[in-house]
């Protein structure tokens, strides 16, 4: 017999103390009545000390009981000699900082691979390769990969097929998309050294004719940027001056219905973009579906009167098609923390429409604007309007950060190689209960199996057995009085 918590059993000791209440339950003396002690002989005193236990059983059996407790809190278990064969689980290791993962983590990785665990990368498809190896070969800058994606791989597996170890980095870079849920996971995490990294993550030229350079800062907590504009020869001079620069202009279009205020809506918001981003922006207006201006960038239709034909346009924002649908709920975007915006209105109502990239959902995680790729362009789909009796978008601070969010970033939830900010160790403590136990009952050469529920009986049976003696021992002390 094995014992997973066998620091429990120095709960043995504790069975002197029933013995020493039973020492010194001594018994009192008995008062008897007589007439005269006259005749009574004087003796010398004498003076004696003997101490005998009472109810030797009930000492017993309470012992018995204690000794149980402390083998059932050190969670015991039989192991036969037979090899299991079956059951080998995985140390799945990341690919990056491998080397240092290693060095953290020697002991444990050492352990399982001599207990036949296997070694794979914690990756697509889980390859297998050579501790030794892999430690010595040249490591290639790869771009970053979800650990949650492949994490929700592993936490499909039956939670009892084989036990799995996790070691990887803390990167936040590293975790994007939705958190795994389900199967238990032993995830270990390398420490890496606070460290800060600055870099130039964008540059343009601004209406002034200066150049504007985004500045990026990070440590392990903190992701920061800052615009810094600059003339031109104090941008040749200083060291980004060998950034690439975007100097062109962006063509945009809006196409609008007669009588509406969405166009304004939207031009307002560019304004915006274009004045406090500093960017360039030539916008031009039109309130006939006849008449399209050339824009190579982007149009705007706000109108659910479609075109003959696709405008020659690198991205095309449109209205979905449909009646009118009352659906209270909010806006909120997939990949961006801005507070939920209201919505009052949708277009139609098509559970099909599921192609693309969903940007933006409504309360109940039904899409409101999709982006989907078409040849070398993109469209936008939006399922409502920029109108007030739809949303509250024309009336939201957010709505200029999300048009240039899809004018100028790319819509990936991925974060800069340079980013140093690492995960709260806090959200790799899944639901481990029993994990460590089943690891355990899983790890060495033969099969295994839990005694607790006998024990448990074991208890049960001594305390019932102990209340009965002490019930028949009461019992009896009233009858003879």
């Amino acid at each position: 017999m094995q014992f997973l918590s066998p620091i429990w059993l120095f709960a043995m000791t504790g069975i002197s103390l029933p013995i020493l209440i039973h020492l010194w339950n001594t018994r009192k003396s008995k008062t008897r009545l007589v007439g005269s002690v006259l005749f009574f002989d004087q003796a010398p005193e004498k003076k004696a000390w003997l101490k005998r236990i009472s109810d030797p059983l009930q000492l017993l059996i309470r012992c018995l009981l204690i000794i149980a407790v402390s083998v059932l809190l050190a969670k015991p278990f039989l192991k036969s000699g037979r090899p299991n064969t079956n059951k080998r689980g995985w140390v799945l290791l990341g690919r990056e900082n491998l080397p240092k993962i290693y060095h953290q983590f020697r002991p444990t990785i050492d352990s399982l691979i001599r207990l036949g665990y296997e070694s794979r990368y914690f990756e697509a498809n889980f390859p297998r390769f050579r501790l030794e190896e892999a430690l010595n070969e040249p490591k290639d800058s790869t771009a970053p990969i979800s650990y949650w994606n492949i994490a929700e791989t592993i936490s499909k597996f039956p939670a009892d097929s084989f036990p799995v170890f996790i070691f990887t980095n803390n990167r936040l870079q590293n975790f994007f998309g939705p958190r795994p849920q389900g199967r238990s996971l032993s995830w270990h995490i390398y420490n890496s050294i606070d460290s800060n990294r600055e870099w130039v993550s964008d540059a343009w030229v601004t209406p002034q004719d200066s150049v504007a350079i985004r500045k990026m800062n990070s440590d392990s907590n903190h992701l920061l940027f800052h615009t810094a504009v600059l003339s031109k020869q104090e941008f040749a001079r200083s060291k980004e001056g060998a950034v690439k620069v975007d100097t062109g202009t962006m063509n945009i279009a809006i196409v609008a219905e007669q009588g509406k205020m969405e166009g304004a809506y939207l031009k307002a918001a560019l304004d915006a973009i274009a004045r406090f981003g500093k960017r360039k922006i030539r916008i031009q207006f039109s309130d006939d579906a006849r008449q399209i201006p050339a824009a190579k960038d982007w149009v705007f239709w706000l109108s659910q009167q479609k075109p003959v034909s696709r405008p020659a346009a690198k991205n095309f924002f449109y209205y979905d098609s449909g009646k009118v649908i009352s659906r209270p709920s909010v806006i909120i975007s997939v990949n961006d923390m801005f507070s939920p915006i209201q919505l009052y209105q949708v277009l139609g109502d098509h559970p099909e429409n599921t192609s693309g990239k969903v940007l933006w959902t409504d309360g109940f995680g039904a899409p409101l604007l999709r982006r989907i790729p078409v040849n070398d362009n993109t469209d936008y789909c939006f399922n409502s309007r920029l109108d007030p009796a739809f949303n509250d978008l024309p009336w939201s601070s957010a709505l200029p950060q999300f048009l240039y969010k899809l004018l100028y970033e790319k819509d990936d939830a991925i974060l800069p190689a340079a980013d140093q900010r690492t995960i709260d160790p806090r959200q790799l403590q899944f639901n481990t209960s029993g994990i460590y136990e089943a690891n355990a009952l899983n790890l060495g050469e033969g099969q295994s199996g839990d005694v607790s529920k006998y024990v448990w009986i074991l208890v049960f049976a001594l305390f019932m057995l102990e209340r009965l003696l002490s019930f028949f021992k009461q019992k009896n002390k009233l009858h003879a009085s």
